[in-house]
């Protein structure tokens, strides 16, 4: 799974992420990095807030190209249009495949 380390400092309103923390990417899109963040929750944040390291999408995730440089990757759970904000809107599927992903990755509970 590939990860990226928190740069943000103290002075800057994301008060989700923590500097010096690794997060495991769930998405990559041109300008931004979704991982959980520390409300628990999965948000874009911008690229600029992090570390580049190991952020090459694996193999099987899938890649959408929007045009005029706005792309995504994302694995096959999460690749579906719409998919996160079916989850934000509390669609139970996608609560449900998003929670499987989480636990069979073991990633930790952040909320």
């Amino acid at each position: 799974m590939p990860k990226v380390t928190s740069i943000v400092s103290r002075v800057t309103n994301r008060i989700s992420l923590v500097q010096g923390h690794d997060y495991e990417l769930i998405g990559i899109e041109d300008s931004s990095f979704r991982i959980v963040d520390e409300s628990g929750e999965p948000a874009l944040h911008p690229k600029s807030c992090f570390l580049e390291c190991e952020n090459i999408p694996p193999h099987d995730w899938k890649y959408h190209d929007f045009g005029d440089g706005v792309y995504s990757y994302y694995p096959p759970e999460f690749a579906s249009i719409g998919f996160f904000e079916d989850h934000a809107d509390g669609e139970q599927t996608a609560v449900q495949s998003f929670t499987r992903y989480l636990e069979s990755r073991n990633l930790p509970d952040r909320s």
